[in-house]
């Protein structure tokens, strides 16, 4: 379940894990969350941008089927 994250795991579930892999607890997190908050950090000024124009819910969904075109063209 924890491979799913249906479930938080304990601290000591966690430490046998890096036990049975050979690795310290801190290696098993090594990077968690680096990619993810740089890729926060670039959609800030898209998401500032999106909070000052008030989209209605009409013009959400026009910009959506324009950026998943774009993405489909890449």
């Amino acid at each position: 379940m924890i491979e799913r994250a249906d479930r938080v795991p304990h601290l000591k579930t966690l430490a046998a894990l890096a036990d049975g892999l050979g690795i310290s607890l801190s290696e098993m997190f090594a990077g968690v969350g680096e990619h993810t908050k740089n890729r926060s950090t670039a959609l800030l000024p898209l998401i500032k941008l999106l909070e000052r124009l008030s989209l209605g819910e009409n013009e959400v969904g026009a910009l959506l089927a324009i950026v998943k075109a774009m993405y489909k063209a890449r």
